[in-house]
């Protein structure tokens, strides 16, 4: 018996190793098939030292100097390009609780005809008129619906913020039903 326990055991060691390999196989084979990472629309492969720097600065908190930083990488783009940092810059400014900085950055983006953009920069002056206590100007800012394929934390922003002027403005019922 004890050499039919072992021949089984045997065969059931290799049966097992197959099975485990063959797993691994497919495994390896679904991981080539998987999509390769996220990139945000717009956004132009990979960042530059200065731009990483400022986004480790805005990650520490501070805030004021992130927006100095993106104020400096601005000055050497154009076009759509220097528009989203100036909004990267405006939005530190408002952490920062620089409203006239931010409100300047913000001018001096306008209107850039790119959905995403044009979207931040209501959503930047919306946070501003919340600041300031106007709940009234950042409902109206924030009245149209978010585009579709927002980044999920500009989407989160935006329901956050909605939620906040509802609530600003006395109505608790809408205010909770944004969150």
């Amino acid at each position: 018996t004890g050499f039919v326990h072992r021949a089984y055991l045997k065969a059931a060691m290799q049966t097992f190793k197959r099975e485990i390999l063959s797993s691994l196989l497919v495994l390896v084979l679904l991981a080539g098939c998987a999509p390769g990472p996220a990139v945000r629309p717009g956004a132009e492969g990979p960042r530059d030292p200065r731009t990483e720097q400022a986004v480790s600065l805005e990650s520490s908190g501070d805030y004021l100097a992130a927006a100095e930083l993106y104020e400096l990488i601005a000055e050497s783009k154009s076009g759509t390009a220097r528009k989203r940092v100036l909004l990267d810059a405006a939005r530190n400014r408002l952490l920062a609780r620089d409203l006239e900085g931010a409100t300047t950055l913000l001018s001096e983006v306008g209107i850039t005809g790119v959905e995403e953009l044009d979207f931040r920069a209501r959503l930047l002056n919306a946070e501003l008129a919340l600041v300031r206590n106007r709940p009234d100007d950042a409902l109206e800012l924030l009245r149209s619906p978010a585009p579709e394929n927002l980044p999920g934390d500009l989407l989160v922003r935006y329901h956050k913020d909605r939620a906040r002027a509802f609530r600003l403005a006395g109505n608790l019922l809408e205010s909770a039903r944004e969150l």
